[in-house]
């Protein structure tokens, strides 16, 4: 070969040479690997479980690079946990997979899987209340995460779908809060002024999506109000009704 050869040769080389190595990431959607981890836990709900009898619950080889990738998946999720060369599912997953479809538990447990990989968790860190598209998240995947194209595109995937599949984001890709159930109250100063609304309680319940009320009335007493998570206006309707009738008799 003459060096004429040589040199036509070697940009084609440096064309096939492996594509450098990504980052851990998930690669799966979070309910993909949910689905993925209940075909174990039907089979070992309350027992521990080798590499070997997981990837048969999967219907994997042990030995294969595709068992291997999805069981970091699920393990980076949090879903499943090593236990002294044992494995079994978390109760991270168990919370998750028990929790009523579409209910605040279910979204913080799915949030908590989300936030779980060290790469979704900087992501969430980085774009803040909007999500942007895959499109997008892959870019930034590629040129400040160093993760190589197809990679990076299958990771943005998995990160958005996530969110999307579990309600922590619109169409839009503004992140939604999660609505925690009411709690006990907290001992609160009382207000002296008639129906004044507690700035402190109306604060609290924006940070954590509460949706409490808390009124203060005259001599330390108050009112409070615990509303559920999906109230319609039709709802808010019928309380000012019921309040409004109640001052009528009152008045009465």
């Amino acid at each position: 070969m003459d060096a004429t050869d040589t040199e036509a040769a070697a940009p084609a080389a440096a064309a096939r040479k492996k594509k450098p190595n990504s980052p851990k990431a998930p690669g799966l959607p979070l309910r993909g690997a949910m689905g993925e981890v209940a075909k174990i836990y039907d089979r070992y709900s309350h027992s521990t479980f080798t590499r070997g009898e997981m990837a048969s619950a999967l219907n994997m080889s042990s030995g294969s690079g595709a068992f291997y990738g999805k069981a970091a998946t699920l393990g980076l999720y949090g879903l499943i946990e090593d236990t002294g060369g044992h494995v079994k599912v978390s109760s991270l997953f168990k919370a998750l997979y028990q929790a009523p479809e579409g209910s605040p538990e279910m979204k913080r447990n799915a949030l908590a899987a989300v936030s779980k990989p060290s790469v979704f968790a900087n992501l969430l860190k980085q774009f803040g209340s909007r999500i942007p598209d895959e499109a997008a998240i892959a870019l930034r995947l590629e040129m400040q995460g160093g993760f190589n194209r197809d990679r990076a595109q299958e990771v943005a995937l998995a990160f958005r779908s996530s969110l999307a599949d579990y309600g922590l984001i619109d169409g839009n890709g503004n992140v939604l809060s999660v609505r925690d159930e009411p709690v006990v109250d907290a001992p609160a100063d009382a207000r002296g002024d008639d129906d004044q609304v507690s700035d402190d309680n109306e604060d609290m319940g924006r940070a954590t999506g509460r949706q409490r009320l808390e009124v203060a009335l005259r001599d330390g007493r108050k009112a409070v109000l615990n509303l559920p998570d999906d109230l319609t206006v039709a709802d808010t309707r019928k309380i000012s009704a019921l309040l409004n009738a109640l001052a009528a008799d009152y008045d009465g």
